[in-house]
């Protein structure tokens, strides 16, 4: 720990306990009231945390201001630390009030009003906001489709019963009915005087009569 005149001004290493290792330091020293500021170089998410440890054990500890800086707005506190706090490091989150918005972070030192006003900052981190946890779950539609029946009556019977065997033919439509051309040829005179010459000669088919015979012993 810095002393003099039986006073601590600051740490003998940084939060962690590492001695000669680096940190943030407000030297009071012939600056009593007086102002420093350390700001962001960039706009950051203000929708977060910021964390930080501090170390102010001196009587001339004067007021750290954590100030941010919506984009388009103006600086604005919100916490104050003001006068000694222990010699020892403490730890600090705070949130940075600004939801959805981005801009600058700052922090703002008025010294007191003697030289014993050294204030040491360490461990410095800015903590994007979580992830929104609201529920997403969508209630599906019901698609569900009422069918259209499709039923077809089948078609009437188109069985043909065969026609009989015996049966003529029924002729085609528009086409012409054949007529008989068998035709008995006209007997010319000399067939018709052979054919009764025939007649008259051919024997009789009938049996000849029967004649008894006594035949003599």
């Amino acid at each position: 720990e810095h002393a003099q005149y039986g006073q601590v001004f600051g740490p003998s290493g940084d939060y962690s306990g590492n001695a000669g290792s680096n940190y943030i330091f407000f030297d009071a020293s012939g600056m009593n009231d007086k102002v420093a500021t350390i700001t962001t170089c960039e706009n950051v998410d203000l929708g977060g945390t910021l964390t930080f440890a501090y170390f102010a054990a001196g009587s001339g500890i004067g007021t750290l201001e954590i100030q941010v800086k919506p984009e388009g707005g103006a600086f604005t506190t919100i916490k104050t630390i003001s006068g000694a706090q222990g010699t020892q490091w403490n730890l600090v989150t705070e949130n940075l009030q600004n939801a959805g918005k981005m801009g600058l972070v700052r922090f703002h030192y008025h010294s007191g009003s003697n030289p014993f006003g050294d204030l040491s900052i360490d461990h410095v981190m800015l903590t994007a906001p979580a992830a929104s946890s609201t529920s997403s779950t969508r209630t599906p539609t019901s698609s569900t489709r009422t069918p259209t029946s499709s039923t077809r009556t089948p078609a009437a019977s188109s069985s043909r019963t065969p026609a009989s065997a015996s049966s003529a033919p029924t002729a085609s439509a528009g086409a012409p009915t054949p007529t008989s051309t068998s035709a008995t040829p006209a007997a010319t005179p000399a067939a018709s005087a052979a054919a009764s010459t025939a007649s008259a000669t051919a024997p009789s088919s009938s049996p000849p009569p029967h004649h008894a015979y006594t035949i003599p012993d």
